[in-house]
This record gives C-alpha cells, structure tokens and sequence, in this order.
C-alpha cells in the first residue's frame, strides 16, 4: 500500500526558502508549505493587504521533490486564506496523484 502524503508547515522569520528545503528534506515530507510570519500588518505596502497572523491573507511558498528527487518550487501570491486553501487542495491532490503514478510505474 502507499504511504500517506505528508505535508508539513514552515512559520518562518528569516531565509524562508532555504530554512523550508531543509525542513522538508530533514523531515522526508512530501511537501512543505511555508510563510514568512515576520510580515507584519504595519509593514505592508500600501497596494497590498496585511499577510499573515491576524489578517485574512497570506502568501506562501511550495517546495516539493519531484521524482527524479529535484526540489520544485510554487510561489503563491497574497490571496485570502480561503483562496490560498482552495489552490493548496489543487496542488497537493496533483501532487499525490503523481507520486500513485510513479510509484504504480516503478513498482
């Protein structure tokens, strides 16, 4: 049987990116999803909502291991977390169905 598909998350404050990969290499997820929760409302810029703890929106980054095990990276812009929560679903059910796929095929 497959094994579940693990997501993690990465709160981060600094090298956002960088501190995400080793999270999800150290940990073995599937995916990790991170956002910088040092954004705070009164650092926003005037065109842009405040992200983040106590606002409606955020914004966040995706990495994954493809499955030649190559880190991929999404970047998803701020939206409201319901609109954020909705493409979440969309990419991590494709990613699940890619990895059934390969493991189906290398099996």
């Amino acid at each position: 049987p497959l094994r579940p598909f693990v997501v993690g998350f990465a709160a981060e404050t600094q090298n956002l990116v960088d501190n995400a990969r080793e999270k999800l290499l150290r940990k073995k997820l599937d995916m990790i999803l991170a956002n910088d929760v040092s954004a705070k409302p009164d650092n926003a810029e005037a065109n842009q909502p405040a992200i983040g703890f106590n606002s409606e929106y955020n914004a966040l980054h995706l990495l994954w291991p493809d499955n030649h095990g190559e880190i991929q990276q999404q970047f998803l812009d701020i939206a409201s977390k319901q609109t954020l929560a909705r493409q979440l679903l969309a990419i991590i059910t494709e990613q699940y169905r890619n990895r059934q796929t390969h493991e189906q095929d290398t099996a």
